[in-house]
């Protein structure tokens, strides 16, 4: 161990119980509260987390996380499976957050596939639930939770970064932040990454001929992330802006997800594009209570294609998905009671084409 690696541990053992679970949650009861006071199995991720295990994709932050399995599905994407319910094309049952802002779509019942990843130099933290959240989060969040929160400074700053790896990875990221008009705050993050052609060799049961062959799948993808936010310095008004985008190719298909040798989708590949859009106020109430009104719109275009071993044939399907609607939530941090409650009356509507 180096000497810095050493001091941090050693800064770790001499911390209590109690100053290890003082981290602050909103995920599980949209109160601020730690581990030791909130009713749900929840953990914090950060920046610092995802960067002492190399995370890449923002589903690589999971992987070392207790009760938690991630499980190669098709065309680039990850399933998400928690305490044991575990099947890669089954993705249901997870609340995918977006400062939020749920982002599961119709098709697929969560945005696991529709968005497989969100640039992780956008977001400041990820906040998870392992386990039921439905009571908070409706009843997509009966496996659990997962909510990320975009990047956010109260302070001016701005950073830049760049990184070229191994397995032709390349990746780069620009953070801003200012201040203007002496009442509002602008933040700002851009993101890109990705990695070239792998050649990964796979072997596969050709179902015309029935014999073993072998071919090179490129395992490329790049994803493009933008997040402008702009807040009151107060925080009491909000307006935010989210793009993404995620392009792949040549990744296992469905037909292994489905398993067996006779795959019948042995390539496939997508181009997604999500754009969302969310508007919100904060109003302060006498007797410790406070008011949150929260309006958003999002759209996501999902182009998939796949190609079938016999014939070689090459087909594409295409689903258009937007979102909108409206939250307003009515919550209480303290009383004569010492009790936290909340009410809230949530407002969505799809469409699909």
């Amino acid at each position: 161990l180096s000497a810095q690696e050493r001091v941090n541990i050693d800064r770790l053992m001499a911390m209590s119980l109690e100053e290890l679970l003082s981290v602050k949650f909103t995920v599980a009861s949209l109160f601020e509260e730690t581990s030791l006071e909130a009713a749900s199995t929840v953990a914090l991720l950060t920046e610092r987390d995802w960067h002492q295990r190399g995370a890449r994709l923002h589903h690589d932050v999971y992987l070392n996380q207790p009760s938690v399995m991630v499980l190669p599905s098709f065309s680039g994407a990850d399933g998400l499976a928690i305490r044991g319910y575990a099947r890669n094309l089954s993705t249901y049952g997870i609340a995918s957050l977006l400062d939020g802002v749920s982002t599961n779509t119709i098709v697929w019942g969560n945005s696991l596939i529709s968005m497989p990843n969100f640039n992780l130099s956008t977001l400041d933290s990820i906040e998870m639930v392992r386990g039921t959240g439905s009571a908070v989060h409706g009843a997509e969040a009966f496996h659990g939770v997962i909510s990320l929160k975009t990047f956010y400074s109260d302070t001016d700053m701005e950073r830049v970064t760049a990184e070229y790896a191994s397995n032709d990875y390349y990746h780069g990221a620009l953070q801003y932040s200012t201040s203007f008009n002496d009442n509002w705050r602008t933040n700002v993050a851009l993101a890109a990454n990705g990695q070239h052609n792998q050649d990964f060799r796979i072997s596969y049961i050709d179902t015309a001929s029935q014999e073993q062959r072998n071919e090179l799948q490129k395992n490329e993808y790049e994803t493009q992330t933008a997040v402008i936010k702009f807040q009151s310095e107060d925080n009491a008004y909000h307006l935010g802006f989210y793009l993404n985008q995620f392009d792949s190719h040549d990744f296992p298909g469905l037909g292994r997800s489905l398993g067996g040798d006779d795959i019948f989708l042995k390539v496939m590949g997508q181009d997604t594009f999500f754009y969302m859009t969310k508007l919100g106020m904060t109003q302060q109430l006498p007797y410790q209570m406070s008011l949150d009104t929260d309006g958003f719109y999002w759209t996501n275009h999902q182009e998939y294609y796949f190609i079938q071993p016999a014939p070689d044939m090459f087909t594409a399907t295409e689903f258009n998905e937007s979102q909108w609607g409206a939250t307003i939530t009515l919550k209480q941090e303290d009383n004569p009671w010492h009790t936290q409650w909340l009410a809230s009356l949530y407002y969505e509507k799809g469409n699909i084409d």
